[in-house]
């Protein structure tokens, strides 16, 4: 009997050993992960910052740039360029000869966190020409004066840069032009919208020109007259 006391309490302490063991273990592995995970997000959460600061730092970071427009003034360090119908502050960080209405190409830094663009060089261009308007004007010749004809109550210089092209006429000039003459000229407009130049005219006669009539005898034969009587 007295064996089997101590059996049994042999026993029940190694089960009571086995169990404490299982729980600090699993106390130890939960302890642990707790760890790792804590650290896991802490070095998230530096990792985190640290991608906001550089982030930060380059949207913060000057970027190059270049402004082209028309000066419209001209301070000591500032001059206001216009384009597109839309203004830009350029601060000058060299010395520029551009005065007011020159066309320029910027070039230089823009600096986010002042809102500025700053130029490192400056270059004075020819300013651009606005695209050629073309127009075509038609209408019965209404006055011949030398090279100035008038259409539709507009007068329209025919200069040697005209192309003219005068229906049955081989080398044709003002000079076979005649009123009523029905006139199909082509011409640039300038920015106010005037005639600056005639490129081509096309011109068929009408009854008043020589040009425009056909010989009444084109269509008969030209043979030779015969003798019947014999």
């Amino acid at each position: 009997m007295k064996k089997y006391f101590v059996f049994i309490f042999s026993f029940s302490l190694l089960v009571f050993s086995f169990s404490t063991a299982i729980a600090v273990e699993e106390a130890t592995d939960s302890s642990v992960t707790t760890k790792i995970k804590e650290r896991l997000e802490k070095t998230a959460e530096q990792g985190l910052d640290t991608i906001k600061e550089e982030l930060t730092s380059q949207s913060l970071a000057p970027k190059r740039k270049a402004y082209v427009g028309l000066v419209k003034s001209v301070a000591d360090d500032l001059i206001t360029l216009e384009y597109k119908s839309q203004t830009y502050p350029v601060y000058l960080d060299v010395t520029t000869p551009a005065k007011q209405d020159d066309f320029l190409l910027t070039l230089g830094f823009f600096y986010p966190d002042k809102n500025q663009f700053r130029a490192k060089k400056i270059l004075v261009l020819d300013t651009p020409q606005p695209p050629l308007q073309r127009q075509l004007l038609s209408g019965q010749i209404q006055e011949i004066d030398g090279n100035k004809i008038t259409v539709n109550n507009k007068s329209l210089t025919i200069s040697s840069k005209t192309e003219l092209t005068i229906q049955g006429v081989e080398k044709p000039s003002t000079d076979d032009l005649e009123l009523k003459d029905n006139l199909f000229a082509i011409v640039t407009l300038d920015k106010n919208g005037d005639i600056d130049q005639i490129k081509n005219v096309l011109v068929i006669p009408g009854k008043n020109n020589p040009a425009g009539m056909a010989p009444t005898n084109a269509t008969e034969s030209a043979l030779p007259a015969t003798d019947s009587a014999h």
